[in-house]
């Protein structure tokens, strides 16, 4: 998804000295009872435009555990940019089994850490806890509309 981020920034006439793009990540549960837990496939479809990316995702999950499981769904946020940039603040829009899973700002959150001399990577992951049945299997959907952070900057 990455790369296909930057195809977005690449469609810009031109483009900053650090230019600034946000992205998700796979999403990922935590917690005590995961071990149960079996993540059978993981999808993407990104659409690229000029006002930017729209990313969908679908996840298979499978509790094989004998017990219902309470764990805590996490979907990365990431910001790639220069010192200003900050942390992402886009949202993420996620259901389970069609049923939509109120997504909140974790409470870490990055300060921001310095890849390049001009060059900050920040993190500002979404998360929310979920019940998953003895056997069952679940289909986790995400989305979310990435515009370039730099898109000011660059109708300027």
């Amino acid at each position: 998804m990455l790369a296909l981020t930057f195809l977005a920034l690449a469609q810009a006439s031109t483009l900053p000295d650090v230019p600034s793009f946000d992205y998700t990540g796979v999403p990922f549960f935590t917690g005590a009872e995961v071990s149960g837990l079996v993540v059978r496939s993981h999808s993407a479809v990104v659409s690229v435009t000029a006002k930017g990316v729209q990313v969908s995702t679908t996840t298979q999950v499978k509790n094989q555990a004998d017990h219902a499981v309470s764990v805590q769904l996490v979907v990365p946020r990431r910001r790639e940019g220069d010192e200003n940039s900050g942390p992402p603040t886009f949202a993420v829009a996620a259901s389970l089994n069609q049923s939509p899973v109120d997504l909140r700002p974790l409470a870490s959150r990055s300060p921001g850490r310095k890849l390049g001399a001009r060059h900050f990577s920040y993190e500002s992951d979404l998360g929310a806890t979920v019940t998953l049945q003895p056997g069952a299997t679940y289909g986790l959907r995400t989305s979310c509309n990435v515009a370039p952070a730099t898109e000011a900057r660059m109708e300027s």
